[in-house]
């Protein structure tokens, strides 16, 4: 008798599968979050495909602060063209749909779409709005 074990979460593959739900971003960027809950951002880049192509995670890093050093962090990948970021947070703090638009506006000039971007912190996963 053989045993076949399948994974509880289909995960895209790098570079292969697109990645079309925010679940599936989601999915990804779960490999990268700390656990205890610390401060960072976590960036996956996509191709035109959006097929995941590089996945960031910046220790200690805020949207709102490290908007360049994310950008700076995603131009060793090739042919990246949209970002998803997750930002982890070990407590609970105001959004300021300002930060959003800001990263949004700095990505544009950089070549890159900011797709979407998704707050963790202790008890709740959200989509942050611009």
């Amino acid at each position: 008798m053989s045993f076949t074990f399948v994974s509880p979460i289909i995960l895209p593959r790098p570079h292969r599968d697109p990645i079309v739900t925010l679940q599936d971003a989601l999915t990804v960027c779960a490999l990268a979050i700390t656990r205890p809950l610390e401060t960072s951002l976590i960036v996956m880049m996509c191709d035109a495909q959006r097929r995941g192509v590089g996945l960031v995670s910046l220790t200690g890093a805020r949207l709102r602060d490290n908007v360049h050093e994310m950008i700076a962090a995603c131009s060793a990948t090739l042919d990246v063209e949209s970002l998803v970021v997750v930002e982890c947070r070990s407590e609970c703090e105001v959004d300021f749909p300002e930060d959003v638009r800001r990263a949004r506006i700095v990505c544009e000039r950089a070549g890159l779409v900011l797709s979407d971007v998704v707050v963790v912190e202790r008890g709740s996963i959200r989509v942050r709005a611009s």
